[in-house]
């Protein structure tokens, strides 16, 4: 794609646009029409999809509204003025805190080589960690954008389900909707992060998608969240019987990542109230409050 990303910078970005010439990056799982869909699977090389997914079209087809409308390659300008350029690694499956395939090959931690960057959206927040961009787009059922957000450094935010547009993309588990994938933002800032949000919303992308809840941007709801002296954070080791999810996993439970957490509850308790989240019951409250929980698992230098 940097090719093409090169034409668009040149000839068609909107040097008006809240995102003018900000490189963004996709999980290779977004339809990019002409290219592949890997999602590290060798059988799907050399068959580029012939259109682009709902949430590419979202920034390109918006290139009626600006200066040009001058095609290149097919694709046309984004109001939002953000240029797609590359397309980044995953697991194959999808399913794990890593990311490598025998397409793309090994995907390694750019703090540390011998480590994993997370998964399964671990190619954005290595290239995020390592000063290839500011902003990413990947996807999360399980913590595919939050786990890699800790292990690499970054930030990350699973949107709620229906906010961001998931049709047009590809995946190893089509007609799972027991716990939907959610396409979420990645960035090297909390302020990176909530900008590419807002503008994206602004956009209205259930005109493009129609799993997505028209539901405008609430400016009121966050200037409320500004200026709400603390928030009340909840973490749940074990409901009475066993470990929580998190813990049981094998890298979740390395020592880094426990003394992670522990770091930013000391953190936390120092300005705001600590609480903890009741008896859980049944599996489906279980899983739901550890994957609200482990969004707060932030990596930090000082942990």
């Amino acid at each position: 794609m940097l090719p093409e990303a090169e034409s668009w910078v040149e000839h068609n970005v909107n040097l008006e646009g809240p995102l003018a010439g900000i490189p963004v990056w996709l999980k290779d799982t977004i339809a990019v029409g002409g290219f592949d869909v890997s999602v590290g699977y060798s059988c799907n090389t050399g068959k580029p999809y012939p259109k682009d997914g709902s949430l590419v079209r979202l920034l390109k087809d918006a290139g009626r509204f600006c200066h040009t409308t001058e095609c290149i390659n097919g694709l046309r300008l984004c109001i939002l003025g953000a240029v797609p350029y590359v397309k980044t690694n995953l697991p194959v499956t999808l399913l794990s805190f890593e990311s490598t395939n025998d397409v793309w090959g090994r995907c390694t931690n750019p703090h540390n080589s011998e480590f994993s960057p997370g998964g399964s959206t671990g190619g954005e927040s290595a290239l995020l960690a390592f000063g290839g961009g500011r902003i990413g787009i990947g996807s999360d059922v399980a913590g595919s954008v939050r786990v890699p957000a800790h292990f690499s450094g970054i930030y990350s935010l699973r949107c709620s389900t229906g906010r961001w547009p998931k049709m047009g993309m590809n995946t190893s588990m089509p007609g799972q909707e027991g716990i939907p994938s959610v396409f979420s933002p990645m960035a090297r800032t909390m302020g990176d992060l909530a900008y590419f949000t807002r503008s994206l919303i602004s956009m209205r992308p259930w005109k493009y998608d129609h799993t997505v809840h028209p539901i405008e941007w609430r400016e009121d709801h966050e200037q409320d969240a500004k200026g709400k002296g603390s928030f009340r954070v909840g973490v749940m080791r074990t409901d009475g019987k066993k470990p929580t999810i998190l813990f049981v996993f094998r890298k979740a439970n390395h020592p880094r990542c426990r003394r992670t957490v522990a770091c930013l509850l000391k953190s936390l308790t120092t300005s705001r109230e600590r609480s903890s989240i009741p008896r859980a019951r049944g599996r489906r409250r279980l899983s739901s409050a550890t994957l609200r929980r482990s969004r707060y698992c932030l990596s930090t230098p000082q942990c």
